[in-house]
């Protein structure tokens, strides 16, 4: 077989596509399209807060009604610099290796272009990553999700995430509020905060497709579409004539 009919073949309507695909395919992996995921170890765990007789002992205790709407209260402390700062300390590591993120706050309502650009610009990344969520706004639980280099790293935050939520429970007792009235001495409403699922350790992907690698094998699928045509359309104006000139050299 001469290479007119091989150039011929690729061609072809189908083997166009064939060589287009896999000449795409060629720069799509050459730019790191396929580069593996990263692999992130991960640790979750869940916390509640609740009335010191707990609401599952006893039928409409006395603050009830309070405990959804502090859990979203912590929920969106916890991505403070303050508490970032509290949860570094347990660490032993500066504050900036901390990076806390309310799911909550990160998934935009609206995906516009301005708000997605920001919440791209938002994106955390550090050594120590924290996410927090409410799974359920009308339950008064907060989700933890920890991650960090190794498993055990993982676990430590969690444990140290854990232990701040617990210090911001609230004892009975008696306070003065800082705005003038008439009321005195006013009273606490007390709960507590208790870890309410073992800590999970799992693996997470991270990974993204590269938009160079995209353009690049969308390019090169074009452009070959297009000199394989213009190459077929050629061969069949000029192919006899190219044909008689090898054959009368050979």
């Amino acid at each position: 077989m001469g290479p007119l009919s091989l150039l011929r073949g690729a061609c072809g309507r189908r083997s166009r596509l064939v060589v287009a695909a896999l000449g795409g395919a060629v720069a799509f992996a050459g730019l790191g399209g396929l580069a593996p995921a990263t692999r992130i170890p991960t640790a979750s765990t869940r916390v509640a807060l609740d009335t010191p007789k707990s609401q599952l002992a006893e039928v409409a205790p006395q603050g009830e009604a309070t405990m959804s709407w502090r859990a979203s209260l912590l929920t969106d402390l916890m991505a403070t610099d303050a508490v970032t700062a509290k949860i570094a300390a347990r660490l032993g590591v500066p504050a900036r290796a901390v990076a806390v993120s309310n799911e909550g706050f990160d998934t935009p309502l609206v995906a516009t272009a301005e708000v997605a650009a920001a919440a791209k610009a938002a994106t955390v990344k550090a050594p120590y990553v924290l996410t927090v969520f409410n799974p359920n706004a009308e339950l008064p639980l907060i989700s933890l999700r920890a991650a960090a280099a190794t498993p055990a790293a993982a676990r430590l935050l969690a444990e140290s995430a854990v232990a701040v939520l617990r210090a911001e429970a609230s004892a009975t007792g008696t306070f003065r509020s800082p705005i003038q009235t008439d009321g005195g001495l006013l009273r606490r409403q007390p709960f507590v905060i208790d870890q309410v699922a073992p800590i999970q350790l799992a693996t997470m992907s991270a990974g993204h497709l590269s938009r160079k690698a995209i353009l690049a094998a969308f390019v090169v699928f074009a452009a070959l579409i297009w000199l394989l045509g213009r190459a077929g359309r050629l061969l069949d104006r000029r192919g006899p004539v190219i044909r008689r000139r090898l054959a009368a050299r050979a």
